[in-house]
């Protein structure tokens, strides 16, 4: 995972992805008038559920360190997976 510098603070962004970070200026992010694109909503949730992805895989590599990379992806997007109703 690599984090992406603008002039002000992004998202993380998981080199895996093609989807590169939203890059919204600060004031703009604080204007409560400020209405988001739908591409700026689908970029701010692309980067909650990555960022989510590599809290999961942190937390799993801790209780399973003999998982490979590739089960503790796995394991980490079926749990996401689950908590959606």
């Amino acid at each position: 995972m690599r984090v992406i510098h603008d002039d002000i603070k992004l998202f993380h962004c998981d080199t895996m992805t093609d989807h590169a970070p939203l890059a919204i200026p600060l004031a703009a992010r604080l204007d409560p008038r400020r209405k988001l694109t739908v591409e700026e909503k689908l970029r701010i949730s692309q980067a909650l559920y990555q960022t989510a992805k590599v809290v999961k895989i942190g937390m799993l590599r801790l209780r399973h360190p003999e998982w490979s990379e590739l089960q503790l992806e796995k394991e980490a997007q079926r749990l996401l997976y689950l908590m959606h109703d």
